[in-house]
């Protein structure tokens, strides 16, 4: 869905036509991911899997906090034929809202099984021959370096996609954020 260009963040108006936030949200010189120049990157991508031969499915994982636009991305991936796996979504269809329906020290518990779920369902999908986009913090090195094996081993090609986010930004994007509150580790 795209929005009008007087409503929301700056960066949703630019799904498919450029960056996803304002230039200033990017180091110059590094250009701004966007889910056309992912799918440009691997065109392949666009075609269903069982039509491809020798395809070699993409697991995009992206990176970033809160706000960053994680999820505007995948959905936009999603809408090109990627299988969009969110962990906050997944959370929060089984356990309700962060601090609300559940006490916020109790998060991480509650997250743990279902990221082994979701880990479970991207092996999976990539052994299936999909393309992949996971909708997921990925703060720390170590989980990303996790996910890229998984992919791996599941005979896929990962592709790390930072999504940078001055704080500016990120106070602006924090209530139109996939949870009203999302804890920090």
């Amino acid at each position: 869905m795209r929005a009008s260009p007087s409503a929301g963040p700056a960066w949703t108006r630019y799904l498919s036509a450029g960056p996803l936030r304002p230039a200033t949200s990017s180091p110059p010189g590094v250009p701004t991911p966007t889910a056309d120049r992912i799918d440009k990157q691997h065109p392949r991508s666009r075609t269903p899997s069982r039509e491809r031969n020798n395809h070699v499915p993409l697991a995009v994982l992206l990176a970033g906090l809160t706000g960053s636009g994680k999820t505007t991305v995948a959905q936009a991936l999603a809408d090109r034929g990627y299988i969009r796996l969110s962990v906050d979504e997944e959370v929060h269809r089984l356990h309700g809202r962060y601090g609300v329906d559940y006490p916020e020290h109790t998060y991480f518990e509650r997250e743990r099984p279902v990221v082994e779920a979701i880990r479970e369902r991207f092996i999976k999908e990539i052994e299936a021959g999909n393309d992949v986009v996971l909708d997921h913090g990925l703060w720390r090195r170590s989980d990303r370096n996790v996910w890229r094996q998984a992919a791996r081993d599941a005979g896929g090609l990962p592709v790390v996609v930072y999504l940078p986010a001055d704080r500016e930004e990120l106070c602006r994007a924090w209530p139109n954020a996939t949870s009203a509150r999302t804890p920090t580790r």
